[in-house]
């Protein structure tokens, strides 16, 4: 059942978007532990069971195998479609990033110069007071305009490396970033000692925070530098987007949400329109609306 998009106040919708979601979108929205999604399960244990005891399976339970799961995917796909109408409800007049796939195949490869680029130019249009929340950082800088250098060259003795990210306030560097797009392994992450050892000896960068940001947290040893996902950074770029939408021209922040967007599905594997993504992505939204909730009533 589809919901009618709420009409728009000066604040974007907020409130009538809350009030929408509260009366109408989320009581509808089916539960991943709901009874079909149980029955679904069951019926899986039972056809995997038959399977490896090797018995003849029947017709009967081949087709309620295949007609719990057709249920179960219908449900996930349908609770995607009332996220996405409460997400465009809120971001209007826009729709949400997750649909769009102007700059999808233009990212699609997972270059870290390409991401890094990317997530520049969506910082440079954040309010200032926002960009240290995106990547979690414990500096401020509410007063002034965050300066970002990318591929800064650092030496130590005879060894020369480059800093994917170094954010900095008044002159000052407050956080480094390196940027991984990939699984990533021990001996990726040896020229971080030497990015340490770095920023020490080089004055405006001595008390930057080393920050790592990647797909996915793999359990290695950092050398120093915190953790940070491209999840995480998404969702806190979203939750500023409203405000990149009453401050920017229109171009500019269609460029700003189909830039998220990309990353969203080509780093996160947030596709629409796959019954696989749709728990995912039913969690990454949900996520976004109540944090977008609590934000404006904070």
């Amino acid at each position: 059942m589809g919901v009618p998009a709420p009409r728009l106040s000066g604040d974007y919708g907020c409130r009538a978007w809350k009030s929408k979601l509260t009366q109408a979108i989320l009581p509808q929205m089916p539960s991943l532990a709901g009874q079909s999604v149980s029955r679904f399960v069951d019926s899986y244990r039972r056809f995997r069971s038959e399977r490896r005891r090797k018995v003849a399976l029947s017709a009967g339970s081949c087709v309620r195998f295949r007609s719990e799961y057709e249920t179960f995917v219908r449900q996930r796909e349908h609770a995607v479609r009332l996220l996405l109408q409460a997400s465009d409800s809120l971001l209007s007049p826009f729709n949400d990033p997750i649909r769009s796939d102007l700059l999808t195949a233009v990212l699609a490869l997972q270059r870290e110069e390409i991401y890094t680029a990317a997530l520049e130019w969506l910082l440079r249009r954040l309010p200032s007071r926002t960009v240290a929340a995106v990547l979690g950082l414990k500096a401020r800088c509410d007063q002034n305009a965050w300066e970002i250098d990318c591929e800064r060259t650092v030496r130590v003795g005879d060894q020369r490396g480059r800093l994917d990210m170094v954010i900095a306030c008044e002159g000052e560097a407050r956080a480094i970033v390196e940027v991984k797009t990939r699984e990533y392994t021990a001996e990726d992450l040896e020229k971080h000692e030497l990015y340490r050892a770095a920023v020490i000896q080089i004055p405006d960068l001595s008390r930057a925070e080393p920050v790592f940001l990647a797909v996915a947290d793999e359990g290695i040893d950092l050398r120093g530098f915190r953790f940070i996902s491209w999840r995480d950074v998404c969702l806190n770029v979203r939750l500023n987007a409203r405000e990149v939408i009453g401050s920017r021209p229109f171009p500019e922040t269609a460029l700003f949400l189909a830039v998220l967007g990309a990353i969203e599905q080509n780093l996160l594997q947030l596709q629409p329109d796959s019954p696989r993504d749709a728990p995912r992505l039913a969690a990454y939204l949900r996520e976004y609306l109540e944090r977008s909730d609590v934000k404006s009533n904070g």
